[in-house]
């Protein structure tokens, strides 16, 4: 019997709510408000992830960190325990196994009785309050829910299956904060819904786009930036005294040459220190020639504007600078403040201000074909003890085919804030290139102290993505296709589950099967204190190349008429569009990797499309067309002529079918027609709808042979 999500019927939050308690609504607005990164967590907690599945919990070392799954009896069923601590917490994510049949439980401080139940079916389908489409992804085989749930004496999640042989295939995640004992906590209720709403929609508009993010301080300092080889910094300097923060960061980037622009390298330094250096396209956690997209702190616009909206503080200046990689000729700036006049020596504590503050290293030359054009938006800071800097790194390591950890590992030192990472994949390969997962370690703890799943589970995509973006927080933002082949890129960013370290942290991609010539490259994002951390170190030649990747063959029909290409002389209840269809070439292939798909449809509908002839004369007209979930039955004609009996065009999954034989017909050079006439829904169609879809027509003459009458046989497809 299915069940559906109940909350419980009483209140068991065990601390009242105060101003500054932790509540859902206080964590709803700290995932989209990403000035909180600039300042050391307020209440600091520690964050830890339960996994199960992949091999997660094994070290690089081979170490293993995860138990055997425990269970629990209660009330006559078996309950396997995927989570459970002593608050005061917040689960912040769950990832969770694709069961139908299986039972969810949420146990918030009273462990006798769940605070939220129900099956996996009823939250991945998205009608289950308070988690909306914003919160919610539905993975291959996981179902990832990222939302806060505190809770102040005790969190516990288990699920319930029907048979216990499953869970040998699962896979889980289950991220929580846990924070010290004194910090009040109001535990997660659903009766506060209604109370919380406005903030639940504000929070899911934001996440979903449909709003802008809340500003975080008064933006009214607009620094133009104007990069170039002649002239490559541009420094944003406040009055002694006051504190600034970079809110947002927009460029435009005058190259489109993807390897001249991998060469252009961003540079940024904040009061003296240079803690970015990543190749200014990758910055955007995207690669050249990706194409729109848009996440919560970073986005690039359909214009081509490079946006990212990481805070970045600094006490008196900071500066932008566009350098090449290091083998170029060095270009001389004037030397940063050191130790005697650098500015954090007035704020921070004696014991503190110790080490000098280095100069800034000399830039080197940028390409001279490259420029950089923008904004940055300044808004007032007040710098105090919990300030941190900005801080983001790019590694890249090409794979010789074997199995082995690449080199992409990223060690800091000292006290901060780990919030995200992107991936860039260059693959000369369609299938799986490899697999991948992180590992992090946490102050040195060993085993890894935040276990890790796969790259799709990272990310939150599928193992064989087709789409962009997925979640305001993580997924894709380029995907060239088919399969991996060609540059993809994807990325994450943290809030609700950012890593805090108090002494050191080390992120690692451990990939297996890596096919040879795939290229990796990665930016980590983080925050960290004033002195611990290093000013980034120059980037060589070797770190930034871009790989060169084979031509890929497109499949085509030979002398095939594209669907895609054909003029429209009539379409009653709406107009047909072309579809990519690179990323389903397993079901096809279709020619041109495209085709002509008439959407929106009814019965009665009528499409008119217009072709020519090489010659007048009589063919044998072969079509090919397209099937799909939410295809209907349609009659087609050539010229008024009808081609046989209404086509039943469903299939459960997109496929290219083969050729079908339409007959013969005669044809004029030019103007001639295809009809088709939309007839019903197919009876299995889901939705019910009577899409349309045309790959290709091929036209094969009808003539006089010397053995009498032949018709030619269709073309091969590839």
């Amino acid at each position: 019997m299915r069940r559906s999500i109940a909350a419980s019927l009483f209140l068991f939050a065990t601390v009242a709510a105060q101003a500054d308690s932790v509540t859902t609504e206080s964590l709803l607005k700290e995932m989209v408000r990403l000035d909180r990164w600039s300042r050391l967590a307020d209440p600091p907690y520690q964050m830890v992830i339960r996994t199960w599945g992949n091999d997660a919990g094994k070290s690089s070392a081979g170490k293993v960190g995860r138990p055997a799954l425990p269970a629990i009896q209660q009330k006559g069923r078996t309950e396997y325990v995927l989570f459970d601590e002593a608050g005061p917490g917040t689960l912040a994510r769950l990832l969770l196994p694709r069961v139908p049949t299986g039972v969810l439980r949420v146990y918030l401080d009273d462990l006798s009785k769940p605070t939220l139940e129900g099956t996996l079916d009823d939250l991945a389908a998205g009608g289950v309050a308070p988690f909306g489409p914003a919160f919610i992804l539905n993975l291959d085989e996981q179902v990832d829910v990222e939302f806060p749930i505190p809770f102040a004496l005790q969190g516990r999640v288990t699920l319930e299956v029907d048979d216990p042989a499953q869970t040998d295939e699962w896979v889980y995640q289950v991220s929580s904060r846990l924070y010290d004992s004194t910090t009040p906590v109001e535990t997660f209720t659903p009766a506060n819904f209604e109370r919380i709403k406005p903030t639940l929609t504000r929070v899911e508009n934001v996440l979903l786009g449909r709003e802008p993010q809340e500003p975080t301080g008064a933006w009214d300092l607009r620094f133009p930036i104007s990069l170039s080889a002649s002239h490559p910094s541009a420094e944003i300097q406040l009055p002694k005294g006051t504190g600034g923060m970079i809110g947002e960061l927009h460029l435009k980037v005058s190259a489109s040459d993807p390897a001249r622009l991998r060469e252009s390298i961003l540079a940024i330094s904040f009061d003296g220190r240079t803690t970015v250096r990543v190749p200014v396209v990758e910055f955007f956690a995207t690669m050249a020639g990706g194409g729109s997209y848009r996440s919560l702190a970073s986005e690039v616009t359909a214009d081509g504007e490079y946006i990212i909206r990481c805070p970045m503080p600094f006490v008196e200046r900071a500066e932008i600078a566009l350098e090449g990689p290091g083998s170029s000729q060095p270009v001389t700036l004037k030397d940063a403040p050191r130790e005697k006049k650098g500015p954090l020596r007035r704020l921070l504590k004696p014991r503190e201000s110790k080490r000098p503050i280095p100069s800034i290293e000399p830039l080197v030359g940028a390409p001279p074909d490259v420029s950089v054009e923008g904004y940055a938006l300044v808004g007032p800071y007040n710098w105090d003890a919990r300030s941190v800097y900005f801080h983001a790194c790019w590694q890249q390591e090409t794979s010789g085919g074997k199995e082995k950890n690449l080199g992409l590992q990223q060690r800091l030192s000292g006290r901060g804030t780990y919030v995200g990472s992107s991936l860039c994949v260059s693959s000369p390969t369609s299938a799986t290139w490899g697999t991948a997962r992180e590992e992090i370690v946490v102050d040195s703890q060993e085993p890894s102290s935040l276990p890790g799943a796969e790259l799709a589970d990272f990310f939150g995509v599928k193992d064989q993505p087709t789409e962009r973006l997925l979640h305001g927080l993580r997924g894709l933002t380029r995907i060239d296709g088919p399969g991996f082949f060609g540059h993809s890129s994807f990325v994450r960013w943290r809030t609700l589950d950012a890593v805090p370290f108090s002494n050191s942290l080390r992120f690692d991609w451990l990939t297996q099967s890596v096919a040879p010539g795939v290229c990796l490259g990665t930016v980590h994002y983080w925050y960290e204190d004033a002195w611990s951390a290093a000013p980034q170190s120059r980037l060589q030649q070797v770190d930034v190349a871009l790989p060169t990747l084979p031509p890929r063959d497109i499949p085509k029909i030979d002398g095939a008429v594209e669907g895609e290409s054909l003029a429209v002389i009539r379409a009653l209840g709406n107009k047909p569009t072309l579809e990519n269809r690179i990323h389903e070439e397993h079901a096809g292939p279709w020619s041109q990797d495209a085709d002509l798909v008439w959407h929106g449809i009814a019965p009665g509908n009528e499409l008119v499309l217009a072709f020519d002839a090489p010659r007048a004369g009589k063919y044998r007209v072969m079509a090919y067309f397209s099937k799909g979930v939410d295809y209907g039955i349609h009659r087609v004609a050539v010229n008024d002529q009808s081609a046989g009996d209404p086509i039943d065009f469903f299939h459960i999954e997109p496929l290219r079918m083969p050729p079908y034989d339409l007959g013969e017909f005669e044809l004029r050079p030019t103007g001639n027609r295809l009809q088709v006439r939309v007839v019903s829904t197919s009876k299995s169609a889901s939705p019910k709808s009577c899409t349309f879809g045309l790959d290709a027509l091929t036209l094969t003459p009808v003539g006089a042979g010397p053995n009498g009458p032949l018709s030619a046989a269709p073309p091969a497809v590839p």
